[in-house]
């Protein structure tokens, strides 16, 4: 099981053997419904957050993405809005539970890739993950501190370039940022997916095998 968060989501990735799909609900029910709360683990993740920071000084994808952002939000861009190390050592564990709590509350989509008959997922689903909105426990301070809405995306009248340099780096990280209308349907998405797929998805995309060949 893993879970991980963006700006606008929470997401819960569960993979395992289908016949024992039931057994591993009934276990992620334990740990996702019924956290027991470590306040010793919180030094974990506060070296974890440490050492990551000093990674992204040195790492220009970290740098480029950061700049992409501020591209698109401006001073509301993800990296200048996170909490400092300051500010999450006075988080509680407790605090971190309520947190992911309210996450746990709120309606969601389902998707399942395997043997068993939908119907009989849904089932198990009811059975073990899928619960009541629950009023909150006690007041958040995370929530009251960061819970936000999606900040707009920066319009541009002209051409604009930014530009972060860093000599340490090895590897440029380019990006083109180009408004556009949403598209409206399905189909038209899920081409330009494959599209980005085919041109640098991976190892495989086109642009990259013109540049190896060069």
């Amino acid at each position: 099981m893993e879970v991980f968060c963006t700006a606008d989501q929470t997401i819960i990735s569960i993979t395992g053997f289908d016949k024992e799909l039931k057994e591993i609900f009934f276990l992620c029910q334990e740990k996702l419904l019924k956290p027991g709360n470590d306040e010793s683990k919180l030094a974990t993740l506060i070296d974890e957050e440490i050492s990551a920071q000093k990674m992204q000084k040195k790492d220009a994808s970290a740098w480029g993405t950061a700049l992409y952002h501020y591209a698109l939000y401006g001073q509301y861009s993800p990296e200048i809005h996170k909490m400092t190390l300051k500010e999450l050592k006075k988080v509680s564990g407790e605090e971190l539970l309520d947190a992911f709590k309210q996450a746990t509350c709120a309606d969601g989509h389902v998707t399942y890739v395997g043997n068993h008959d939908a119907r009989e997922v849904a089932d198990l689903l009811q059975q073990t993950l899928i619960q009541k909105s629950a009023k909150q426990s006690s007041e958040s301070k995370i929530k009251k501190e960061t819970t936000r809405e999606l900040p707009a995306l920066r319009t541009y009248d002209k051409p604009t370039i930014l530009l972060v340099s860093n000599k340490q780096f090895i590897q440029s990280n380019i990006y083109f940022y180009l408004q556009a209308k949403p598209l409206p349907h399905v189909h038209q998405r899920t081409l330009c997916l494959a599209y980005n797929e085919y041109m640098s998805g991976s190892m495989a995309g086109v642009i990259f095998q013109e540049i190896r060949e060069l």
